[in-house]
């Protein structure tokens, strides 16, 4: 009897482990998603990976300034006005984009991912950026809900804790 119990439960187990690495998948394919239709600036693509409500927030630090949006109306008007500004597509997969050190949590219908991203940018130079993701399952697809990125570099004057803007 004790030999079946431990069957069933190393079963349960694996059964747990295949779905979650399913579920893990997903949410990679919706984050990695989101960067392509941000980059080839495809605002109704890119909107498709996103909650859309008021809980929706996005912070994004750059070297001189910091980039963020509360509320789905206001990042969708902040987004859609830079794609209009900005409107030459980056080629995602000459850049060389790349998630590494990627760390996930999943309870429910909500994760939490942390990782490095990089890639080359125009001028040839690697940028390296440490992100979060919190992710909403809606009917059965992976959106963001909120989003953080910010530099790997420390900048002169800055610790690994405090990032001084030059």
């Amino acid at each position: 009897m004790s030999k079946a119990i431990f069957v069933v439960a190393l079963l349960c187990g694996a059964l747990h482990l295949q779905a979650q690495s399913s579920e893990q998948k997903a949410i990679m394919q919706a984050i990695e998603g989101e960067s392509r239709a941000f980059y080839q600036k495809d605002h109704t693509a890119w909107s498709e990976y996103y909650v859309q409500g008021p809980e929706v927030f996005w912070a994004c630090v750059e070297e001189a300034v910091t980039l963020r949006a509360s509320g789905w109306a206001d990042l969708s008007q902040f987004v859609s006005a830079w794609m209009k500004d900005n409107p030459e597509p980056v080629d995602y997969d000459a850049a060389e984009f790349r998630h590494t050190d990627i760390h996930m949590t999943i309870h429910g219908s909500l994760a939490f991912v942390s990782m490095r991203s990089s890639n080359i940018q125009p001028d040839g130079k690697l940028r390296t950026l440490n992100n979060s993701r919190t992710m909403q399952n809606v009917d059965g697809r992976w959106k963001i809900l909120s989003m953080v990125s910010y530099p790997n570099d420390v900048p002169q004057g800055s610790t690994p804790n405090v990032y001084v803007h030059q």
